[in-house]
């Protein structure tokens, strides 16, 4: 296990890495920067990159699609950014003041995305699962602020994290019927924050510790094994990325950092692969859908 390679580069808030196996390029967000950056993965986990897209709002998350084209959540939108620009878009899927942030796609090609507040405290932000058919279900009504979600490795189990109640959450999952579970705790992290996760290939969950400078491993019984140091306190999220599945890219970020805080952290805000020894998921593909047909009732 170890670090491989550290950008040059530094995010505000750096987040949602996903690995495109069709393109072999590796993308994340900045969601304070309001950009998407694209890049190639070298063989001792050097990312060149080779795009970069800015947007008028805020990008929460950033999906792969083909062609250039990336599924994002931009504001309170869910849009699709064609290399020329954002060519469709839904409308508003949470309230004013609130913003979409992590999301993944379910094994039936669905989005499940969540939201959180931008400015004042709320404990009504919603999980909302987008069906292929463009209906809404909400899966959650009481997050405080949700981000990192991912599959167990037979897409039967929901994960989610709520970063301000500082837990990692499952539930049972029928992608076929999009019917979900009761959700109930799989670890907590005391003060720190959950953030962004992924899933191995044997089903143990590596969550991004905001605040705690690296990446708990949690067995699927919830039990803790591991935990990695990756150096910025605040580390933001990760995807296991390369031919392989073999290659974590994480994300991290200098939001709320003071001067001397970024002097003393020199790496925070970098994006870094490391070899954790593991292999992941092969990311669910999106199942394409006319997103002006996307309404819910807010």
């Amino acid at each position: 296990m170890g670090i491989l390679a550290v950008t040059d580069d530094r995010y505000i808030l750096g987040e949602g890495p996903q690995w495109n196996a069709s393109e072999q390029t590796v993308s994340w967000v900045d969601i304070e920067g309001r950009t998407l950056s694209v890049a190639r993965l070298g063989s001792r986990g050097a990312l060149t990159i080779i795009e970069q897209r800015s947007f008028d709002d805020r990008i929460g998350f950033a999906h792969p699609l083909g062609e250039g084209h990336y599924l994002i959540g931009l504001g309170r939108c869910v849009a699709i950014s064609a290399p020329d620009g954002v060519v469709q878009s839904t409308g508003p899927l949470v309230a004013e003041g609130r913003r979409l942030n992590d999301s993944v796609i379910d094994p039936a090609g669905c989005l499940i995305v969540g939201g959180l507040s931008l400015e004042t405290a709320h404990e009504s932000n919603r999980l909302l699962r987008i069906n292929s058919a463009g209906t809404v279900d909400v899966l959650d009504d009481d997050l405080r602020l949700s981000n990192g979600l991912a599959f167990s490795p037979d897409g039967g189990v929901l994960y989610s994290i709520d970063s301000l109640r500082h837990g990692v959450f499952r539930r049972s999952y029928d992608a076929a019927t999009g019917r979900a579970g009761e959700r109930e705790v799989v670890a907590t992290f005391g003060d720190l924050e959950p953030d962004g996760m992924a899933v191995d290939d044997a089903g143990d969950l590596w969550v991004a510790v905001w605040g705690g400078g690296g990446i708990q491993r949690i067995r699927a019984d919830g039990s803790e094994a591991n935990f990695v140091e990756v150096g910025p306190s605040h580390v933001t999220s990760l995807a296991f990325s390369g031919p392989g599945l073999d290659v974590a890219v994480v994300t991290t970020s200098h939001l709320l950092l003071d001067d001397d805080e970024r002097r003393q952290s020199p790496t925070a805000g970098a994006v870094v692969t490391m070899a954790l020894g593991v292999t992941g998921l092969r990311p669910h593909l999106w199942k394409p859908l006319d997103l002006h047909r996307v309404t819910v009732d807010l």
